[in-house]
């Protein structure tokens, strides 16, 4: 996946009520999905880069996979 196709995937899972929060920790980033400010339930991701994290969450979710 590309930059372009990552930043798609990010502006289409912005709406009025869902977001997608990004957290920079230690060891990576870690990528949740939100319902009015509040994590989803199976819907947070973790990857070594900012890069990782997203294509491993578009992946997931193409697949009906939770965390």
């Amino acid at each position: 996946m590309n930059d372009a196709e990552i930043l798609d995937w990010l502006e289409a899972k912005h709406t009025l009520h869902r977001a997608v929060e990004i957290l920079y920790v230690v060891d990576g980033y870690e990528i949740a999905l939100t319902y009015d400010g509040e994590p989803l339930r199976g819907m947070r991701w973790k990857g070594n880069t900012l890069r990782d994290a997203c294509i491993i969450a578009m992946k997931a979710l193409a697949y009906g996979i939770r965390s």
